[in-house]
């Protein structure tokens, strides 16, 4: 399994765990922020991030320019269900 393959290789503890359900529906701006707050924070992070079910504010999940590669050393962006 992919997700615990990943989780296994991080510090005990030290991971911030994200998930807004696919029921919950944030903005394109809240989303940005989200994004940025686990970028500046500086910690490991696993988010599952999925489009809400029904959303008409966006068609799929687009994170802002840069930011899958500024963190990818201490990321986990899970765009599925995640098991």
């Amino acid at each position: 399994m992919a997700v615990k393959k990943c989780l296994d290789g991080q510090q005990k503890g030290h991971v911030v765990y994200m998930a807004l359900g696919s029921e919950f529906m944030v903005s394109k701006s809240e989303l940005i922020e989200l994004a940025l707050g686990l970028e500046l924070s500086g910690l490991s992070f696993f988010w599952a991030l999925r489009k809400p079910t029904g959303s008409t504010e966006f068609d799929s999940v687009e994170l802002q320019h840069g930011f899958l590669e500024r963190t990818r050393d201490r990321r986990i962006v899970w765009t599925s269900w995640v098991p």
